[in-house]
């Protein structure tokens, strides 16, 4: 027999003999491994979140608990569903520290999967009462601004907001930020609408909306004093006898104009206006004020030492004359007015 006989006698040997019986069995084998295999349990291990139900409103959450559990299941290999979220039900918790020991009840999971351990097996809970508070805005800005200029003042408006939470985290705040603003290099107030910054993750605030940041600044200033400034007297025509001729004046001037100003330029002085109309002697306030329109805006006072003087006047100011009232008109003068018969 020769080789190609030979194989012809093999192949119709022992693969076209009893061919259906042969593809049976092999269906069969196919099936008994599949159902075997698909049985087959193997182990997982998953983070499941954890999530708080049915806290009570008027207490608060005040401790960072554990957001998440490691869970070690039994799950057939080709199992696609998985252990969801681990729920804990705050409905009976009190006030203070509440420890929960997690079982399988805590778990979202289907009926084929079966829960082997739990990583950690509790969670402390801290509840506290709820409370609320006003606290001010402070307004945040970085850089610096330009040369010769500085911050005055920061304000917001509103200059308050409420925040609520836990009691131990409402007590120790004491102030919310805002959004910082960029000052650099800036000659002029900044203002804008920002939003404010909670760094506290156990509070809210109570205002939703942004508020209005000003940064106000102004060029620097330098201090001067003039010794002996001489006091006068305006709005006033009638003759008096002041008590103190001179003053100490202190000034603040911007620095753009701070080689500019001279005594000339500024003026201490009594107003006559705020003479009572005795006379007694009285004391008066000092005023101040910038004679040279140039530096208007430029210098400011800070002090004048003395802050009164005394004052005397010696006759009363004279008081304008009234115009003489004139005499009624007769009806006949009247032109609109009734005839005589």
């Amino acid at each position: 027999m020769n080789p190609w006989q030979a194989a012809r006698h093999f192949f119709r040997r022992y693969l076209l003999e009893n061919i259906g019986l042969k593809i049976l069995s092999l269906f069969i084998g196919f099936s008994m491994w599949f159902l075997i295999s698909s049985e087959q349990q193997i182990e997982k291990i998953i983070e499941v979140p954890v999530e708080i139900v049915n806290k009570p409103a008027y207490l608060d959450i005040a401790n960072d608990y554990t957001k998440s559990v490691i869970v070690q299941i039994m799950a057939r290999q080709d199992e696609q569903e998985t252990v969801y979220k681990a729920r804990i039900d705050l409905a009976d918790a009190h006030e203070g520290e509440n420890v929960i020991n997690l079982t399988d009840a805590n778990f979202d999971a289907p009926p084929a999967i079966t829960i082997e351990s739990i990583r950690p097996s509790t969670i402390s809970i801290l509840l506290e009462t709820r409370v609320n508070k006003t606290v001010p805005v402070s307004v945040q800005y970085t850089g610096v601004p330009a040369d010769n200029f500085e911050v005055l003042v920061t304000r917001s408006s509103p200059e308050t907001i409420p925040i609520t939470g836990p009691v131990s985290h409402v007590n120790s705040v004491n102030e919310v930020y805002t959004q910082s603003l960029d000052i650099s290099n800036r000659n002029r107030t900044v203002e804008r609408m920002v939003s404010l910054i909670m760094e506290n993750p156990f509070l809210n605030i109570q205002f939703k909306d942004k508020v209005r940041a000003v940064v106000q600044i102004q060029e620097k200033r330098v201090g001067r004093r003039f010794r002996n400034f001489p006091v006068t007297v305006v709005n006033l025509d009638t003759e008096y006898r002041l008590r103190q001729r001179t003053a100490t004046l202190n000034i603040q001037v911007v620095m753009s104009k701070r080689d500019l100003v001279t005594p000339e330029d500024l003026q201490v002085y009594v107003d006559g206006n705020d003479c009572a109309p005795t006379l007694d002697a009285q004391n008066v306030p000092l005023r101040f004020r910038v004679r040279t329109p140039q530096l208007e805006g430029g210098v400011f006072v800070e002090r004048i030492v003395p802050d009164q003087v005394q004052i005397r006047l010696l006759t009363l100011p004279q008081k304008p004359a009234e115009p003489p009232s004139s005499p009624p008109e007769s009806p006949a003068d009247h032109p609109t007015g009734p005839r005589r018969p």
